[in-house]
């Protein structure tokens, strides 16, 4: 063999090993924070291609399901990774500062918002009156004290606004401190917290179901107002890590499996961090096939994703 032709079989083997390396790199798409008062729920999509998946036939060494959520699915094909927050300004809602009006421009993109110099209070009010059906919640949101709350954290603050249904259409006269505690069961302080929809999916509102509280219509924003969510019913306790969850279309099949494996407390009570994935075909395939069976399974799975006692995480 001439010394060329060997050169050329080098060339051509070291190229196509670098490309295979390139090819099992993980693609890492990053999407926004939920933060709740005690509990951080976070989401993160590694998109890994089918080859570097490879079975596991060491029985001592069982792989586990990771902490941070790995989806197998085509690196040229991003039909699992299509979600998007159904509100115009998406930017404002990776990573939300701290809860300061000091450091944010108004989220609107009109340029009539720009020239606002109202405080979070007024623009908040006005996205009231511009739906019919809140008046009661708006005056249940008018004291001095929230006043103060809601100025404080403008824009990096989420309000779930009852609709006049919901109070029964009659007009209540709230005191003070019954305002106060309206504003802790309807609002989630110093994160703003969009509701999510799918690219691919209708144009359609999130599912409405009797047993939680359901959103009637979502992202309701206007200069640098708190984000507001028109919801279906008055809280009766501070919101949980569980209800955001029930809420988030693309979080429905990950709410069912932990509902299935009796886990809500764990959301609900303690306070720590859940890595938590979007739907795709894995987590559908594993509630398709639950069963009493594969409860600890199932179990494992979601513990997996689970930090007790920890609210933080560094990406």
């Amino acid at each position: 063999m001439s010394t060329l032709t060997t050169i050329l079989i080098t060339i051509l083997v070291t190229s196509f090993v670098n490309g295979q390396q390139q090819q099992r790199q993980p693609s890492v798409i990053q999407v926004p924070t939920i933060r709740l008062n005690n509990r951080i729920v976070y989401r993160e999509n590694n998109v890994i291609p089918k080859q570097q998946i490879r079975p596991n036939n060491n029985n001592n060494n069982k792989p586990r399901a990771p902490y941070l959520i790995i989806i197998p699915s085509s690196t040229t094909n991003n039909r699992h990774n299509n979600y998007r927050p159904s509100i115009a300004n998406a930017e404002e809602n990776i990573l939300p500062g701290p809860a300061t009006t000091e450091n944010h421009l108004p989220i609107g993109n009109d340029d009539d918002d720009q020239e606002k110099t109202g405080s979070p209070f007024d623009f908040l009010n006005d996205v009231l009156n511009d739906e019919h059906d809140l008046n009661n919640a708006k005056a249940a949101l008018d004291s001095p004290n929230t006043r103060d709350v809601i100025n404080q954290n403008g824009p990096n603050m989420t309000i779930f606004a009852p609709s006049d249904d919901a109070f029964n259409n009659s007009p209540k006269q709230w005191s003070n401190e019954e305002k106060k505690k309206f504003l802790d069961n309807h609002s989630i302080i110093g994160q703003r917290i969009p509701i999510y929809r799918s690219n691919d999916g209708p144009e359609e509102e999130p599912s409405h179901k009797e047993d939680r509280l359901n959103v009637l219509k979502p992202n309701l924003h206007f200069g640098n107002s708190p984000l507001v969510h028109k919801v279906d019913r008055i809280q009766t306790e501070p919101i949980n890590a569980m209800t955001i969850m029930s809420m988030q279309p693309i979080l429905s099949t990950i709410t069912r499996l932990i509902k299935f494996a009796q886990m809500e407390p764990k959301l609900r009570n303690e306070p720590g961090t859940m890595f938590c994935p979007f739907d795709n075909p894995i987590t559908r395939n594993i509630a398709r096939n639950a069963n009493v069976k594969n409860m600890k399974q199932i179990r494992e799975f979601l513990s997996d994703h689970m930090v007790q006692g920890e609210q933080g995480c560094h990406f």
